[in-house]
């Protein structure tokens, strides 16, 4: 895992990526990244010496993101092509070729098993958790999700919208307008660090993954619900960032902010598609599979926009 900055009002962010093998087995891991100078000419070498090296950090921390961005794409590139879906860098006709791969074989003894797929409601959910067809603790968990996700649907899309509601709070002071900001702020770094601790606890990791024990359904559906309970807590931030309205002169800081709170509501509902189109092309995967099929990496990207945020704290300090 790994998390960049998180000063004060500063930026945050973390990372947490499934490797997933798929085949007779599934396995998965989780990536989770001076002294004051006598005179004025030594000061002026300290600073410029001082720069130079936060410009090295900050070049190799832009290749480390170069790096781990081309890796996230080529897993997806690589998995789109595996299930035949359109958006693969072959497109339409290659993916309707994939497709027809996928869909043919030879006869298996194993072909007559049940292949589990997404659960969409809740009586499917019930049959999921019983049936236990062939992967069902990955469909399992990733239908809780979906499904958690689709009851907040609406307020997910005010979310995206930047909506403010009428009963907005009117907030005339600016310094007043930076404090709650701040508070948003500093309540949502709180949260992040809360769900990085979550996800790398090895109680979490051993839910899905028990060393070839049989998964049990109540531990999954337990982590898998915990993990949507800070969804929704990231949601009820969004909607405290826009609970309050200030003059025209501070509509970009309620811009930016709404901005920036909804980041990671949107690194959850990449992840959220992803891992569902993954189960739902489980029975094309898995009909005739023979070994271990890597599908490459699903991640949970939990970010901001770096320019919008560095945006907001400089009209904040202002304000303050």
């Amino acid at each position: 895992m790994g998390g960049r900055r998180s000063n004060s009002g500063g930026g945050f962010a973390a990372a947490f990526i499934f490797i997933v093998l798929l085949g007779v087995v599934i396995e998965y891991f989780w990536w989770i990244v001076g002294t004051v100078a006598a005179t004025g000419l030594l000061y002026a070498l300290f600073v410029w010496l001082q720069r130079q090296d936060e410009l090295q950090k900050e070049a190799a921390e832009r290749a480390r993101e170069r790096e781990k961005d081309l890796k996230i794409r080529a897993d997806r590139q690589h998995r789109w092509e595996l299930i035949g879906d359109d958006r693969a860098v072959y497109g339409a006709d290659g993916a309707a070729a994939m497709r027809r791969v996928t869909d043919d074989g030879t006869d298996d003894e194993d072909d007559d098993l049940p292949i589990a797929t997404i659960a969409r409601s809740p009586y499917e959910l019930a049959v999921l958790r019983t049936g236990r067809a062939q992967q069902w603790h990955w469909a399992l968990f990733a239908s809780i999700l979906l499904q958690r996700r689709e009851s907040l649907a609406s307020r997910l899309r005010d979310s995206a919208l930047g909506f403010v509601p009428p009963t907005a709070v009117r907030i005339d002071s600016g310094t007043h307008l930076a404090q709650r900001i701040y508070s948003v702020l500093d309540q949502l770094l709180e949260l992040m660090q809360q769900i990085e601790a979550f996800l790398s606890a090895p109680s979490f990791m051993r839910a899905l993954d028990k060393g070839g024990v049989e998964p049990d359904a109540a531990t999954i559906e337990h982590v898998a619900n915990r993990l949507m309970d800070y969804h929704l807590r990231l949601l009820e931030l969004s909607e405290e960032g826009r609970s309050f309205s200030a003059s025209a002169a501070y509509t970009d800081v309620l811009r930016d902010c709404a901005r920036v709170l909804h980041q990671p509501l949107e690194g959850f509902r990449v992840f959220i598609d992803e891992f569902v189109e993954l189960v739902d092309a489980f029975p094309r995967l898995l009909a005739h599979a023979k070994g271990t099929i890597d599908v490459g990496a699903i991640v949970l990207e939990l970010d901001t926009d770096y320019a919008v945020l560095d945006r907001l704290t400089t009209r904040l300090t202002e304000l303050r």
